[in-house]
């Protein structure tokens, strides 16, 4: 089998070379892996939808009643907001979206905090979304704020300084956000002499699986193995419990909400209840 994948492109090109080997792509985005259709691949990461649904989620649970939707116009930030927008609509919330391609951030926070909503949600870029939710705090907004996965960088924390905090983002969980994961990042560290990454926890939970599929198959055959990866008994990874649906995306998805305390991420919910 195989284990591997960063790159969406080289990850579904090395699925259809590579098809009839079980092959778990460890860190490579789901959707076009899923759209492939290769029956013998199986994405460790979650799909656009599943963090749109992981964003609502975290709306409920924060007792929304009414959300801004923003995105810098990129398309994938477009296709999040549209996604969120369209889940939050059907819950019945009040909801406003819009697109901003420009530099005034401060007009934009004055239109959100003039609209009266409790929760702003950016899909976009890190660096304009920290100088965001800083414009909104100027402007007298006190709702929640949170970003997506595209804000999980430095250059969010920089751009926002003290407004990031107690700032929400939908971001696939990493060592450093799982107490799960505590131990296997300090034996990490003592042989690499580093910290392990997201990457590097993915590919060694995606690995874990595979021997877990080899087993339940009691056998190496190909073949074998694909067909018990869908069917991983009594398995978890740093996340939780792995299952993967017909279409082969994570049943239960990998995404967390992270909070900014202190000037750093740490976990608000892991959004599941195993």
């Amino acid at each position: 089998g195989l284990v591997g994948g960063l790159c969406e492109d080289a990850a579904v090109a090395a699925a259809k070379a590579v098809a009839g080997t079980p092959f778990l792509v460890s860190s490579a985005p789901a959707d076009r892996l899923i759209e492939a259709g290769v029956p013998s691949a199986f994405p460790m990461e979650a799909t656009v939808y599943q963090e749109a649904l992981a964003a609502v989620h975290w709306m409920g649970y924060r007792s929304t009643q009414q959300v801004a939707v923003l995105d810098d116009g990129s398309p994938a930030a477009q296709r999040l907001s549209g996604l969120v927008t369209d889940r939050i609509k059907a819950d019945g919330l009040p909801v406003s979206r819009q697109s901003t391609d420009g530099p005034d951030l401060a007009k934009l926070a004055g239109t959100v905090t003039a609209s009266k909503a409790d929760f702003v949600y950016w899909t976009g870029a890190a660096e304009p979304g920290g100088r965001l939710v800083g414009a909104l705090r100027q402007a007298g907004y006190t709702g929640n704020f949170m970003a997506s996965a595209d804000s999980d960088r430095p250059e969010f924390l920089q751009a926002a300084g003290g407004a990031a905090e107690d700032a929400f983002l939908t971001t696939p969980a990493g060592p450093k956000l799982l107490p799960a994961a505590a131990d296997w990042a300090a034996r990490f560290k003592d042989r690499y002499r580093r910290d392990p990454g997201r990457d590097a926890m993915q590919a060694y939970d995606a690995l874990r699986a595979l021997a877990q599929a080899v087993r339940q198959a009691g056998d190496t055959a190909p073949a074998k193995v694909v067909d018990n990866i869908p069917r991983l008994e009594d398995f978890t990874t740093f996340t939780g419990v792995l299952r993967f649906a017909a279409d082969h995306s994570m049943t239960y998805d990998n995404y967390v909400i992270a909070q900014v305390r202190g000037g750093t991420l740490t976990l608000a919910s892991k959004l599941r209840t195993d």
